[in-house]
Order: structure tokens, then sequence, then C-alpha cells
């Protein structure tokens, strides 16, 4: 390198070196000023308008959601408040001394190696109560629809019995109190009842005699299903 008076000069590698690297400079510049210009407004706030939008979709969103699981929530409830209404499928139906009432035999099962339980309900398709007992005795009123109830053998005369507890009591669903008037079932209600009875394992089919309706003759005895049998 030589100096003089004045400018100096750079000359041999170093000066092809800082002539290209200048002149790449130049060419990248717009770039840069480019991209810098996109982050730039990438942090800009949204417009109102844009804000407003997204908010109206986002509302409109969660309204969906809440509609679809009331739907599906109401729809649930709707089926178990059927299930729960819809009257239990019949072994049998008979006509009840009251008219507009009907008894169904719901069903006849062996609950224990001497025990038959018999289920049924007073079906009121009346649009008023309807008395299903009266004559009001003490103690034993809330058995008045089981107590005179009974059982007959296959062979059609031998009675198998209500069975009763330790204090005299019938192995019986109860209802109402002692002393009360009457027992009614409301109307288009169904009363459900129950009761046991005394039931040699032999017994296969039984006739069901309910006081205020015709005997459900012939019903078959239903054997328990198998311990382990998953059913």
């Amino acid at each position: 390198m030589s100096s003089s008076t004045g400018s100096a000069r750079v000359t041999g590698p170093g000066a092809f070196a800082a002539k290209h690297h200048g002149e790449n400079m130049l060419h990248f510049a717009p770039l840069a000023q480019a991209s810098l210009a996109v982050e730039q407004r990438k942090d800009l706030p949204m417009s109102f308008a844009t804000r407003k939008s997204s908010l109206v979709f986002v509302l409109l969103l969660c309204a969906s959601v809440g509609i679809w699981a009331t739907q599906k929530k109401s729809s649930k409830s709707s089926t178990k408040a059927q299930a729960a209404t819809e009257p239990a499928k019949a072994i049998a139906v008979h006509e009840f001394r009251v008219e507009g009432v009907d008894v169904a035999l719901v069903e006849v099962t062996r609950t224990a190696p001497e025990v038959v339980t018999v289920k049924w309900e007073y079906r009121n398709k009346t649009a008023k109560p309807q008395e299903l007992a009266a004559d009001a005795k003490g103690w034993s009123d809330p058995y008045r629809l089981s107590w005179s109830s009974y059982l007959l053998a296959e062979d059609g005369k031998t009675k198998l019995p209500l069975m009763k507890d330790d204090k005299g009591s019938p192995v019986a669903s109860g209802h109402g109190a002692a002393n009360q008037l009457a027992i009614t079932v409301g109307p288009n209600k169904t009363l459900k009842t129950w009761a046991k009875y005394s039931t040699p394992a032999a017994q296969k089919k039984v006739t069901v005699v309910i006081p205020g309706a015709d005997p459900f003759e012939g019903v078959e005895v239903t054997e328990p299903h198998p311990s382990g049998s998953g059913q």
C-alpha cells in the first residue's frame, strides 16, 4: 500500500471485498425494509371491525355448543321420564271390580327355594281417583290389597298362602297407614304392589288370586338365573 497527500486508496484483495460487500448491502436493503414493515404490521392492533367479527364468531360458537348440550340433556331427561311413566309389561291384564281400573299381573318369580314373589299393578284409566280398598280396621289397613290374596298349586285346589313375618304382618307392600279410610289410585295413574307366598320348589305353575279380579290361571313361575350367568 502506498500513501500520498490527499485521500488514501486501497488496492488489492481488500479493495475487491469491500466493493462487493457494499453492493450486497445495497441489494438486500429493500428486502430488509419490507421484512421490517411486515413485522411492524404484525404488532399493530386489529381493527375494530376485525375484533367485532371475531367476537361475534366466538359468541355464536358458544351459543351453538350451549344449545346442543341443552337439547341433549333434555332428550335424555325426556327418555327417562317416558320410561318411568310407561306401565310395565304385563303377563296378563284383568278388569278390576271398580270400573275403569285394570289389574295387571307383572311378575311371578321364585326368589327363594320355598318363596314366590308376585308383583301386580292397579291401572286407573279414568280421569278421577278410584278406590281400591275400604273398610279400615286398624293396624292391617296398609296390607288390604294383598291380605286376602293367595296362590293355587297346579292341582287347582291347594292354597299357597301369603307369607307373614314373626309379628304376623304380611310380607308384602304396604299402602297408606293404619285406620286410613281407603286406598286409592290417582287419575290416570298406576299403583304398584307386591307380596310373597310360601310355594314348594316343585311348583312350576300357579294360579294367582287377587281380590276384585278374575284369577290369573296357569301362570309359569319364573326361576332365578343361575349365579354367574351374567343375566
